[in-house]
């Protein structure tokens, strides 16, 4: 269930011209996985050119509001789909998420899946664990 309400939190901030109306919100989109992201921005994408008078409050892409550097997405530290995702959407949406302290939480190991992984490359790791969080944060 987390993903359909962080699909219509997507749709709400850029189909419903929030990120418009603030270019300086940052947004995290956590507790859902990353897998439907790319699915979702397609199909909203397709749904703006269609009907363009149905999103009167934006004026480009709702993908482009999304990958304009401050929208980012939780990912857990072993979710199949996050590769996919980074090579779809690019490195700079994904951030870790540790899930602590859920039923199905990896902890204290949850930074160690994600640098043991490869299936990522070592600077997408240092994005999602690193680069990412201080961009979303605002941490120099």
């Amino acid at each position: 269930t987390h993903p359909v309400g962080q699909m219509i939190a997507v749709m709400a901030f850029t189909v419903g011209g929030i990120l418009h109306r603030f270019p300086k919100l940052r947004v995290a989109f956590l507790e859902a996985g990353v897998g439907w992201l790319p699915f979702w921005l397609e199909r909203l994408d397709e749904h703006w050119e269609l009907t363009p008078e149905q999103a009167p409050r934006i004026d480009r892409k709702p993908s482009e509001y999304f990958l304009s550097g401050r929208c980012f997405i939780g990912c857990d530290p072993d979710e199949r789909g996050v590769p996919w995702v980074v090579q779809t959407l690019g490195e700079d949406v994904v951030v870790y998420a540790s899930d602590y302290h859920h039923w199905d939480c990896k902890f204290p190991d949850t930074v160690k899946i994600i640098t043991e992984r490869t299936d990522l490359s070592e600077r997408a790791k240092r994005r999602i664990l690193e680069d990412n969080p201080r961009r979303l944060y605002a941490i120099a």
